[in-house]
């Protein structure tokens, strides 16, 4: 299974003319995949699973400063590899928007997971409930209403 969501066609679909006689026509929705599918590929689910690793190494750092710098590291890590990770899956030019809707959606995880969000000295700024409506409001819409096209 791709990483990305093949774009839709900007015309509809067509029956090709070596399907069987009866054959249902296709659909948009078998170009674009169901919502369901387009969430799932819009998380970035290996960045994010790398992610609560390396954060849980670096939650057992020693507390204090060292602690901070290494929970931003793996904060700045995350936001660096996102991109690096999707861009060289080599996407066609209508899934390259995807890119930077996975990045975003690794900030969100990040603040929902805490790490240095939850640190000092943003700790009191620092809303897990929020983090939990935020990501799944964006994942949710994202899937719904953003549907790559052809360019």
């Amino acid at each position: 299974m791709s990483r990305f969501v093949k774009p839709r066609p900007h015309h509809p679909p067509a029956i090709p003319a070596t399907a069987p006689l009866g054959a249902p026509a296709p659909t948009e929705q078998d170009a674009g995949g169901s919502p369901a599918e387009r969430i799932v590929k819009y998380v970035p689910v290996e960045i994010v699973s790398g992610y609560v690793f390396v954060l849980g190494l670096a939650q057992a750092v020693p507390i204090g400063v060292p602690q901070t710098i290494a929970v931003w590291a793996c904060l700045l890590a995350g936001c660096v590899a996102t991109p690096l990770y999707l861009l060289a899956q080599k996407p066609q030019p209508g899934q390259r928007p995807q890119v930077w809707i996975a990045s975003f959606a690794f900030l969100l995880w990040a603040y929902l997971l805490g790490g240095p969000f939850a640190a000092e000295p943003l700790k009191p700024y620092y809303y897990p409930s929020l983090g939990s409506v935020v990501v799944g409001l964006y994942t949710w819409l994202v899937g719904l209403f953003y549907v790559p096209r052809e360019t």
